[in-house]
């Protein structure tokens, strides 16, 4: 330990940089963590909304949703989440459904800057709750 404070003291410049390189990278991968999606299975996304009451959002536009849906999901599509995001409750999980989990990430980030904490989406979409069988209703 002796050494490592020797070290330190005999090359400041070098150690101070190698301790804000340290602190970036700690810092960078908090942020990365905080930020990346929680991707729920079909059946974690089944649990969510049994268990925590999670709020369904599809995010596809009306005429998918009209044609296959998950029953309970609320239909917002992606270009009007913006405007239209105070129908959720902040207060319950939010799932976000897109049609294979490309989109959702988009939504999950505006509705984190909207101040919702409780976020994640159902790992490819639609397209794994059908590839699944599991059941859907239309309108």
């Amino acid at each position: 330990m002796q050494d490592y404070i020797a070290f330190a003291s005999q090359h400041l410049g070098l150690f101070a940089l190698f301790m804000l390189v340290l602190v970036g990278l700690i810092v960078s991968e908090i942020i990365g963590l905080s930020r990346s999606a929680r991707k729920y299975t079909t059946n974690q996304t089944i649990l969510a909304v049994n268990r925590d009451n999670a709020q369904l959002v599809d995010i596809r536009e009306p005429n998918d949703y009209k044609r296959a849906h998950i029953a309970g999901a609320i239909n917002i599509p992606l270009a009007q989440l913006a405007d239209k995001h105070s129908r959720l409750d902040k207060s319950k999980p939010v799932i976000i459904i897109c049609a294979t989990g490309q989109r959702a990430q988009a939504a999950l980030t505006l509705l984190q800057q909207q101040g919702y904490q409780q976020l994640a989406m159902l790992n490819n979409g639609m397209a794994s709750w059908q590839r699944e069988a599991l059941p859907t209703v239309s309108d």
